[in-house]
């Protein structure tokens, strides 16, 4: 009686840019704009990364994936440490 969908997300930890939980920000509706025009070390923009990646990399796109949590019963999060 009930769907289950599945997501995974890198760059939880903020390791390349200087911001953390970039994928389930978006999903909780809570990822901020100015993350797109921060720089990686390599000089970067992850607005850019995320069109390498084959990503639309605008905030609509990111504003689109955010979730109803009135249709979820809940969460489970199985977290592999990937820190350096």
């Amino acid at each position: 009686p009930y769907g289950l969908e599945v997501v995974g997300f890198a760059e939880e930890e903020g390791q390349r840019y200087k911001a953390t939980f970039l994928g389930s920000g978006a999903l909780t509706g809570d990822f901020d704009p100015a993350w797109l025009d921060q720089r990686d070390a390599d000089g970067v923009t992850m607005r850019d990364a995320m069109r390498a990646a084959g990503l639309p990399g605008t905030l609509g796109a990111i504003e689109k994936l955010e979730r109803d949590p009135a249709r979820y019963r809940g969460f489970v999060e199985v977290h592999i440490e990937q820190g350096p």
